[in-house]
């Protein structure tokens, strides 16, 4: 918190926020410090399942130094298919762990109905762009939100508390807001402080 917190004053005292090699180092290191934090707490049992959630952890530590190296668009590009890989991670995660869908569930038509929903704002944000962005980036925004919606899914079928699963909602839920605030911000109008309202 202390990291993200320095991140946010660094952005906000530099007017090209979404640039800033300060900002992009303290990145870094908050990304870096979660990776460290999750070991030092699974490393007792630190299996396949754990490997792979850290390897998904550890993905976004390499946007802030794209970002040093890279056009934005060719940033953009790289990020989308870094989130394309963290959700399949985790579709592989629930996989291992055995969360299936079952048509014959009683969860089955829900389930296709939230599927299809998460979907719908992505598709519609792809019609809006396709006269302005590349195919290759529509092609890969398509993927992101199916690979998105599904593992969200997944994540809903969890045979876990009620407590747990609270949490894991929310987490997908302030996620979506936070790719609906990237996606406007880079593909539609730049918002002022976009990149901190993100970041936060």
């Amino acid at each position: 918190m202390l990291i993200l917190i320095c991140e946010i004053y660094v952005r906000l005292l530099d007017k090209e926020s979404s640039t800033s090699f300060l900002g992009s180092i303290l990145s870094f290191t908050s990304f870096a410090s979660m990776g460290i934090w999750y070991y030092q707490m699974q490393k007792d049992s630190f299996r396949t399942i754990q490997k792979l959630f850290l390897i998904s952890l550890l993905l976004p530590i390499l946007n802030p130094l794209y970002l040093i190296f890279l056009e934005i668009q060719d940033l953009l590009f790289v990020i989308i298919l870094a989130n394309i890989i963290i959700y399949v991670l985790w579709i592989i995660m629930f996989n291992k762990i055995g969360v299936e869908i079952h048509r014959k569930s009683s969860k089955f038509s829900f389930l296709i109905f939230y599927l299809i929903t998460l979907s719908i704002p992505i598709i519609y944000i792809c019609f809006e762009l396709k006269s302005k962005i590349p195919l290759e980036f529509l092609i890969v925004i398509i993927v992101l939100a199916f690979s998105f919606s599904y593992a969200s899914v997944l994540s809903i079928v969890l045979k876990i508390n009620e407590k747990k699963r609270f949490w894991i909602i929310l987490g997908i839920v302030i996620y979506i807001f936070q790719v609906i605030l990237f996606s406007y911000t880079y593909f539609l109008q730049r918002l002022e402080y976009g990149t901190i309202y993100i970041r936060i």
